[in-house]
């Protein structure tokens, strides 16, 4: 497996379908809305191929490229029979991009271009400024993305939990993220809680940890780290909304419950067979909340193994070599 493929792995598997199933912005033509719903399959399909682990590596690159480049073509299709379709754009952007990678030779100004052209036509949908924001952090643009995602924010608190898992993903640490949010904390929580207790248990524990984000943008940390351990109590072993409630934790400052939910969140993945991205993510945040409590050796231990199943990862890399003498591990194959 290379390294290219390693780290587009972990970004792909995170946002890109999230990104294709988006609402749409605009009225398409028939033909238009059947490609793009086209594109949708050719990029699943393609990301299936990419994450099944019976095959060798060789033969998912190679699948996962094809798909791209189905996808791609299909986008196109849609775009001449609907110019203004902004989402195509946005999409094609992102399938440019990683498709460039995959190759060796992104061609980062044509994607900006893109980015740019679809920026200016849906300055107020905030579906389309999280995904450009997405695609920039995957570009190394940091500082370029925040700016989506806040504004993404400031339209629409809905998108809160989409903000948050995007900049979570591109490895953004919980202080920068909360920086994003004071501006419409306010918002979320007026809105999660006008809904009322949930008589599903996995939506109300959604709703909580939404309630706990807020209360993280309000300066209120006792109040999340309440909604955290609520929602983590109501989450019965899923390892996504245990994740999630461990975000909270951490982000709220208390790295305790956040190592808890984490580790319980890892425990679901395995039992569950989750994918290795999800694993060594979930690492990376339990390496956090470790080190916050001063268990260094273990976090060093959590960040060890994330690090054999993402190598390549920019933010895992500079942390392991910050304070470890000892070489970085080796991936796997």
């Amino acid at each position: 497996m290379t390294p290219t493929f390693r780290t587009l792995a972990l970004w792909v598997a995170a946002a890109a379908v999230a990104a294709f199933a988006a609402a749409s912005i605009a009225s398409y033509r028939p033909g238009g809305a059947t490609d793009r719903s086209l594109a949708l399959e050719s990029l699943k399909r393609a990301l299936a191929a990419l994450n099944d682990e019976v095959v060798d590596s060789t033969a998912r690159i190679a699948a996962y490229r094809d798909g791209l480049s189905g996808t791609d073509a299909l986008l196109r299709r849609a775009l001449r029979s609907n110019p203004m379709d902004t989402t195509s754009i946005e999409r094609l952007a992102t399938v440019r991009w990683e498709s460039g990678v995959l190759a060796g030779d992104p061609d980062a100004d044509s994607v900006l271009t893109l980015v740019g052209i679809a920026a200016a036509r849906a300055p107020r949908v905030p579906e389309i400024q999280v995904e450009l924001g997405a695609l920039l952090y995957k570009m190394g643009s940091p500082d370029a993305a925040a700016p989506f995602m806040k504004r993404a924010l400031a339209l629409s608190p809905v998108v809160t939990s989409r903000v948050v898992a995007t900049m979570q993903d591109a490895g953004v640490e919980p202080e920068r993220i909360i920086s994003t949010l004071p501006r419409t904390a306010e918002l979320v929580l007026a809105h999660t809680e006008q809904l009322g207790v949930l008589p599903e248990r996995d939506a109300e524990a959604e709703r909580q940890l939404a309630i706990g984000w807020a209360h993280v943008g309000r300066n209120a940390p006792e109040l999340a780290a309440l909604a955290a351990k609520t929602g983590s109590s109501l989450s019965d072993g899923d390892p996504g909304l245990l994740e999630r409630a461990g975000q909270v934790a951490l982000a709220a400052g208390d790295a305790a419950a956040a190592e808890i939910a984490f580790r319980d969140a890892l425990g679901a993945f395995a039992r569950g067979h989750g994918r290795g991205t999800d694993r060594a993510r979930c690492y990376r945040e339990r390496g956090q909340a470790l080190e916050r409590l001063g268990r260094a050796e273990e976090a060093f231990d959590q960040y060890r193994r994330a690090l054999e199943i993402l190598p390549d990862d920019p933010w895992l890399r500079r942390r392991f070599e910050a304070w470890s003498p000892r070489p970085l591990p080796e991936g796997r194959p």
